[in-house]
């Protein structure tokens, strides 16, 4: 029952970020590359699907702790990306 709940909540959340993020590159791309930026994050996107099962098995295979270390580093990455894209954004901003 708790995997139902969870997977639901997964489910919305791909839902409203698969519908958010292309709209949210779009409108602050400029005109002139949203074709190159938008291809270039649906390939990604693609690659990453046919890929990233793969990846996440053979860290299983190898051991489980190594599984979450690797996937615990790539979130303390995309944390610090997150906050310093926001101090970046925020600096330009101002001027």
């Amino acid at each position: 029952l708790q995997l139902f709940f969870v997977l639901a909540l997964f489910s919305l959340g791909i839902g409203f970020i698969n519908a958010f993020l292309p709209s949210f590159l779009s409108v602050n791309i400029d005109s002139t590359q949203q074709g190159m930026v938008m291809g270039l994050y649906e390939s990604i996107g693609s690659l990453s699907r046919v890929l990233g099962p793969f990846v996440a098995y053979s860290f299983l295979l190898s051991s489980p702790r190594v599984g979450y270390f690797v996937f615990g580093i790539f979130m303390i990455l995309f944390a610090l990306i997150v906050l310093f894209s926001r101090s970046f954004i925020s600096s330009d901003s101002d001027t």
